[in-house]
């Protein structure tokens, strides 16, 4: 009988009617109500809250990340609260689209706490609404996000690699502009440098272009650099440079 209780508490007319015809039965109300936690429990449902990605965010440590959370039902204006990050977001901001507080825009920066047994973290980011009405009714949601932890020299040492597959012509192009009008032969040989730090997401790495020079058989040859500006948050190139030509025997 205490759940048919509870149900009419809550204004089921269906209970109601049950209630009623179990005390016709002969079966006896011995009371019993929600107290005020269970009231909240149960109206924690009455809350729908989504997130605009139903997919799991897969980002690199530090990127920058945007999420808009939206709340159902109720009555605004609403309250969000951050419950927890799990670990994966740092510099989180929440901002209402609108005085209703039904549309919160969420943005931050993916974080990874350094973990040498695994290169990736995974966890939610949680929130939880209230509304405005008596009782207050709540509700929680949140996105996940997959933090991916990449060691960005190698990913400037292979940028530097692309870089020079893509663009092995122009580089003997601006070598033999370099030589003024010596003739070089041969095959190209490619070397590359280590990855220089120079900010954050900024890498230098240089790459050397070298072909024999003059007469065949003699021996000479010469080296153009290729010095590269790297920028391993997005992969690739933004700036070239070209060194001085040099000459080896």
């Amino acid at each position: 009988m205490e759940c048919y209780n509870n149900a009419v508490q809550l204004g089921s007319p269906v209970a109601k009617g049950n209630k009623e015809r179990l005390i016709e039965r002969g079966i006896p109300d011995e009371g019993g109500t929600l107290s005020d936690g269970q009231q909240n429990r149960e109206s924690f449902e009455s809350l729908k809250v989504e997130a605009s990605t139903i997919y799991v965010l897969q980002k690199l440590e530090g990127e920058a990340f945007d999420v808009t959370m939206y709340v159902h039902y109720g009555l605004p204006p609403y309250r969000w609260r951050l419950l927890y990050t799990s670990g994966v977001a740092d510099n989180v901001s929440l901002n209402l689209a609108d005085e209703a507080g039904e549309i919160l825009n969420v943005s931050g920066t993916a974080a990874y706490i350094n973990d040498p047994t695994t290169e990736s973290r995974l966890g939610w980011v949680m929130f939880e609404v209230t509304d405005s009405s008596q009782p207050t009714k709540w509700g929680k949601g949140g996105f996940a996000i997959r933090v991916n932890q990449e060691d960005e020299e190698e990913v400037a040492r292979q940028v530097a690699r692309a870089w020079a597959q893509s663009n092995l012509g122009a580089m003997q192009s601006a070598l033999q502009q370099a030589l003024a009008g010596s003739e070089a032969y041969g095959n190209a040989s490619v070397s590359y440098s280590e990855p220089t730090y120079l900010g954050p997401h900024r890498y230098q790495a240089k790459v050397t272009l070298t072909m024999s020079v003059g007469l065949e058989g003699i021996g000479v040859k010469a080296s153009l650099d290729s010095i590269l500006t790297i920028d391993t948050n997005e992969k690739s190139v933004i700036n070239v440079e070209y060194g001085e030509v040099r000459t080896s025997w």
